[in-house]
């Protein structure tokens, strides 16, 4: 039997995906991916028995086994493979049970019985087990009980595995029930038997089997939970990716998710970034709101999971050797991304990508391209008339003369092979479904492709969001109708379509297509906006701003009646976005309807919070501003007409600068980049306020509608004078009464700089205040900066109320921003470098009674004393370090508590470092700032053995997860008794290869490993950028585009020094830095290693070559990560210099160090593990790593 054979689970999950991968990879090539499965028959039968282990239900295998391959359904493999299963499987000398009857789906029960005890029937057995045990003399022995479950289950027929086991292979079934008995006894009597180290083997049990008993065993509960919240997945939306071409980036889309009185939390893996969410409860529906989030950077996939269910959500974006994605025109992300079947697509790429006809003789396909601002240098490409040309070749190099990673693919533009979707038909206009979604009015059209030997069939379903999902019909034999639009929503029924539907087609019995609808058959919805603009804006009066009041009514067709809970007009307010009602059918099928008035939406770049739009005047801090973002204005429907931004100086309202927009996206989006505010008025202005003024006709419509009709040719020429007069005044926008205008932002400075204290109850500013300015602060709990803060207003005399739950609660931040009336402000995410640090007695209680969060911030806090931070208060310690990063320590105050705080961090990380590791690694902290982080406070310090057992290890996220298998193999290799361990090294020697790069490898094995020649064409090609002053092309040559680098390997070099370069100027603003500098100046010569040595003194040359007064410090940093990574792992591992030991660096030399990790995390990272992995070397000796590694190198 298979399962005997003693396969792990993860193995065989294993060649699950990578025989998926080995078939998409064949496919895409034209290869008959048949001959696969023939040539690799061991990995095709072990991956079918995998999915017949998780088998839950009947009619389930097949989307089980291509799920786990990864692939989307084919039924000529299924059909191939049910052909040679039999053959296959005497191949490998297994039984295939000749002369028995396996019922109608044999080829599935034979793979099932061969997986042994199948996931879905494990709960049986243990309950059975356990009620056996519960009338046993002799527990520890389960001979008796293994024959007793064979009759029963024989006798009862049922569960159908364990039937056929025990009637086919009575005594291995015995063997293997008497087994699983024992174990679930000897989890009974042991409290710590999942951990217990004294319990060897597997019990007698087949690997697989045992380590599902034991994952059953342990998330009994949990398991039982799962299930039912999987039972009502279908109902609802995965996630799923979509663009924002106007914003500029790619939104990851978290669905609304049913509450079931627990905590949801969805952990994203983003490539570069992992983090957590935790969604809002929707008080309207019940449920965990839908959540848009940002993808912060390149990635070939991005992986999402649910904690209610535990289900793992995979996204891919693009693939490794073709760096663009494609999205529909509704701006979702394109199933299959090798055949395009829509005439006009959008297509993420970078900047140097170009298009063309499979010919290569059209380059006229790109209609438009739009800066991508979430991404540096790439574009969104507005693909057309992809029907015409048959086909479409995608280019794409890196830069000038770099040929390396340039790529082509033709890709499909035949839309003949799948079902396609017309969603060009009446809609609810101005609503949406309660899942974001579009409101028809008319039924979707469905084409189906003609295809000779396939059977089609349509299956609709009633799926409101947080509840049920109910069958409604089925229609079989459409392909009769293959080539023809057929409506989806058919007129056969007395009553509306009303609800949100679930549309699966299914292709031979195998769903290939999933939709979702909101449908409100013959609703309308007529909105009034009572102005001559056919949309909401703000009025240019800061004022008096509100919106423009908008006014809707609701009706329905006549003999289709729908269900309006209002009669009559009703209003969405002046400081309302949205209004909201629910419609139902005479059936009582219901549909959450929201109002969204048209309104014109506006955003600036920030480099502290993700773009968002915004539809009300807002006030954004000056520091914030991206120098290379953009102003965007976005108006729901065509403008014409010229569009101007004004800027107006802040102190001085008659000074004032108009910028014309630049008109994209068929004129409903415009834009200016921010550097030109900048300019508008130079760097001397400390605020000003931004507002938008626009004609919604050109200059020609509004003539031809305004002017009077001359006859004669003298007329004429006093016609045309007039014209060139009306232009003229036009173009200054002086035509007052056609010219609409709205206010935006206003930009300021920190108001406040001076100091403050708590006095009683109340925060006091000690320093006047400029001007008339009307202050209010932001404030958070230092112990606790991770929580949203509250919000305070002071008065005349500089005073604010401090929040009663502040009183007595420690140290607090307070952040000072203006009070602008009528302009909305964005709380800030975390404290800014201009927050005031304040001084208090106590500690904060966030009344959760919670006490190891209580604990943590008393610890945190003056009262705390040499107290030390517990391991499972770590993770929590992270996420509330991370927002005091940029605290400025000039104040007595912000000092004397960052001691305290820096104490705190020292006396716990030295305790258990490895652990303190790890526990930044699973936190929320973003994965580009963790290091920054770890230097910050102190960890890097500290040397990170693990002296357990190490196999099977889980790596929260790659750096630490490589930087603890480094220690682990210097640690087992140094073991008396390394034989006994040569699985977990050769475990953790693999992952440091895979994910850190072979460069690693070669330095443990006793190499001296700098990339010194490479990094030299790398400094050359910078050197070049600097003389010429042209520094996009250098970025984009070194730019990880296909977001593959590992973490030390020469794309990993390459993309550091990109980073370095888009940082360059925020580089030279890091305070301390030249300080910095200095003192790394001085490390350098301390330095014992030649070849070390020579690789920080060639960085060193570039930087006195080209940086300081030349072009500032940002030259320096390479230098400067080297020598600082080189002392601090040099201190912590107590390996002494070539002239003295290193001593421990101090926080003034920490703070600027992390400050550059944070804008170089790539670059830094490197430099980190490289030096661990030297130091380690010099502390135990070469490693014995294996002998093919120069070929691997090579």
């Amino acid at each position: 039997m298979f399962f005997q054979l003693g396969l792990r689970p993860e193995t065989l999950d294993w060649i699950s995906s990578e025989l998926g991968k080995g078939i998409e990879d064949r496919r895409r090539r034209g290869i008959d991916a048949t001959k696969t499965l023939d040539r690799y028959s061991r990995l095709t039968v072990a991956a079918l028995v995998n999915a017949g282990t998780q088998t839950t239900r009947d009619n389930s295998f097949w989307p089980i086994f291509w799920e786990q391959l990864g692939m989307s359904e084919s039924s000529d493999l299924a059909a191939h493979i049910r052909r040679n299963l039999h053959t296959w499987m005497k191949r490998l000398h297994l039984d295939v049970f000749d002369g028995v009857n396996l019922g109608s789906s044999k080829y599935v029960t034979q793979v099932t019985l061969h997986a042994g005890i199948p996931t879905s029937e494990m709960g049986q057995l243990v309950a059975d087990s356990k009620s056996l045990l519960a009338v046993d003399d002799d527990p520890a022995d389960g001979d008796r009980e293994g024959k007793l479950l064979v009759n029963k289950y024989i006798s009862e027929k049922s569960p159908r595995t364990l039937f056929r086991l025990s009637s086919l292979k009575p005594e291995l079934a015995s063997f293997l029930f008497a087994r699983t008995v024992e174990y679930v006894y000897y989890s009974q009597i042991k409290d710590d038997w999942y951990t217990d180290k004294n319990f060897e083997g597997t019990n007698g049990l087949p690997a697989k089997t045992f380590a599902e008993l034991r994952q059953f065993l342990a998330q009994q509960d949990a398991t039982v939970v799962s299930r039912a919240n999987r039972a009502r997945t279908d109902a609802q939306q995965q996630p799923h990716l979509k663009l924002d071409p106007d914003a500029g980036k790619i939104l990851l889309v978290l669905p609304a998710v049913p509450d079931e009185d627990e905590d949801l939390v969805w952990s994203v893996d983003a490539g570069f970034d992992n983090f957590h969410i935790e969604p809002s409860i929707d008080l309207y529906t019940g449920c965990f709101a839908r959540k848009e989030i940002s993808i912060s950077s390149p990635t070939p996939e991005i992986s999402v999971t649910d904690s209610l269910s535990q289900e793992t959500t995979t996204l891919p974006l693009m693939a490794a050797d073709f760096p663009v994605a494609f999205f529909q025109a509704d701006f979702q992300y394109c199933p299959n991304q090798q055949e395009l079947s829509r005439n006009s697509l959008f297509a993420l790429a970078p900047a140097n990508t170009e298009f063309s006809d499979e010919s290569g003789q059209r380059d006229d396909l790109v209609a438009e391209e739009l800066q991508f601002s979430s991404w540096y240098d790439w574009r969104v490409y507005h693909l057309v008339g992809l029907r015409d040309c048959g086909g479409l070749k995608v280019s794409v190099s890196d830069g000038p003369n770099r040929e390396t990673r340039s790529t082509s693919r033709n890709v499909r533009a035949s839309g003949s092979r799948d079902p396609e979707w017309n969603l060009d038909v009446s809609k609810v206009d101005e609503a949406l479904g309660s899942d974001m979604g579009p409101v028809y009015r008319e039924s979707p059209l469905l084409k189906l492709p003609h295809n000779q030997h396939a059977c089609w069939a349509m299956r609709i379903s009633y799926c409101p969001v947080g509840g049920e999902k109910s069958f409604i019909e089925e229609r079989e034999d459409l392909e009769e109708y293959a080539g023809e639009e057929i409506v989806v929503f058919h007129d056969e029924y007395e009553d509306a379509w009303v609800g949100r539907y679930c549309v699966e087609i299914l292709k031979d019995g195998l769903i290939c297509e999933k939709q979702f609808f909101n449908m409100a058959e013959g609703l309308r919805l007529k909105m009034n906006y009572q102005q001559s603009v056919p949309f909401r804006t703000p009025d240019i009066n800061v004022a008096a701003n509100r919106y423009n009041k908008a006014y809707y009514e609701a009706s329905y067709t006549p003999g289709k009646v729908i269900n309006i809970p209002f009669t009559g007009v009703k209003a969405v307010g002046d400081t309302e976005e949205t209004a909201s009602f629910k419609i139902s059918s005479a059936e009582g099928y219901e549909l959450d309807l929201q109002v969204v008035p048209k309104t014109m939406r506006f955003s600036i770049d920030r480099t502290d919070v993700p773009h968002t739009w915004s539809t009300f005047p807002s006030a954004v801090p000056m520091r914030s501003l991206a120098d290379s973002g953009q102003v965007k204005v976005r108006f729901p429907s065509r403008i014409d007409g010229n569009v101007t931004l004004f800027v107006v100086d802040g102190r001085s309202k008659s000074k004032a600068v108009s910028l014309p927009m630049q008109a994209r996206r068929n004129r409903r989006l415009f834009t200016v980049p921010v550097h030109e505010l900048k300019q508008a008025f130079g760097t001397e202005v400390s605020s000003f306020v931004l507002a938008v003024v626009w004609y919604p006709l050109s200059v020609q419509q509004m003539w031809d509608s305004e002017k009077k009709l001359f006859r004669g040719g003298s007329r004429a020429k006093k016609q045309t004078s007039a014209f060139l007069e009306f232009k003229e005044k036009y173009d200054a926008n002086a035509l007052s009464a056609n010219l609409k205008r709205s206010s935006l932002f206003q930009v300021s400075d920190s108001p406040y700089t001076g100091r403050a204290v708590i006095d009683g109850t109340t925060i006091d500013l000690l320093d006047p205040v400029s001007g008339r300015e009307t202050l209010r602060g932001y404030v958070w709990p230092l112990t606790q900066a991770n929580v949203k803060p509250i919000t305070v207003c002071f008065d005349s005399k500089q005073k604010a109320r401090l929040p009663e739950e502040f009183q007595d609660a420690g140290p607090l931040v307070v952040e000072i921003t203006k009070e602008i009336s009528a302009y909305r402000v964005q709380p800030p995410k975390a404290p800014s470098d201009s927050a005031l640090v304040v001084a208090q007695d106590g500690f904060y209680a966030n009344g959760e009674n919670d006490e190891n969060l209580l604990g943590l911030s008393f610890k945190l806090s003056s009262l705390g004393g040499a107290t030390i931070a517990q391991p499972r208060e770590q993770l929590e310690l992270w996420e509330r370090l991370s927002p005091l990063c940029d605290l400025s320590l000039e104040s007595p105050d912000a000092r004397t508590i960052s001691r305290q705080v820096r104490g705190l961090c020292e006396r716990s990380f030295v305790v258990d470092p490895r652990s303190s590791l790890e526990a930044l690694g699973r936190s929320n902290v973003r994965v580009e700032h963790q290091v920054g982080l770890a230097i910050q406070f102190g960890l890097f310090s500290c040397t990170f053995e693990n002296h357990a057992d190490t196999l099977d290890e889980f790596h929260p996220v790659p750096w630490v997860g490589v930087l603890g298998e480094i220690n682990d193999v210097a640690t087992i290799a140094s073991t008396v008794g390394f034989s006994r361990r040569e699985g977990e090294f050769a475990q953790s020697a693999d992952f440091i290869e895979s994910a850190g790069g072979p460069a690693l490898i070669s330095i443990l094995g006793g190499a001296c490993h700098t990339d010194q020649e490479f990094a030299s064409k790398i400094v050359e090609d910078v050197a070049l950028s600097i003389v010429h002053e042209d520094f996009a092309a250098t970025i984009e040559g070194l730019s990880d585009i296909n977001a593959r680098r590992l973490l030390t390997d020469e794309v990993a070099l390459r993309h550091g020094w990109a980073e370095l370069l888009r940082n360059r100027s925020r580089i030279d603003l890091i305070p301390n830095l030249r300080d910095l500098k200095n003192r790394a100046l001085h490390l350098s010569a301390n330095i014992g290693s030649p070849e070390l040595s020579s690789y920080v003194s060639s960085l060193r040359s570039f930087a006195e070559d080209y940086g300081d007064a030349r072009t500032g410090l940002w030259p320096w940093a390479p230098f400067i990560s080297a020598v600082m990574a080189h002392s601090v792992r040099s201190y912590a591992h107590g390996v002494a210099g070539a002239h003295e030991k290193f001593t421990n660096p101090t926080p003034w030399e920490l703070r600027p160090w992390a400050s550059l990790a944070r804008m170089c995390p790539t670059l830094i990272t490197n430099d980190l593990l490289r030096e661990e992995a030297r130091q380690l070397l010099e502390k135990v000796g070469s490693l014995p790593l294996p002998q093919l590694l120069p070929e691997k190198l090579s």
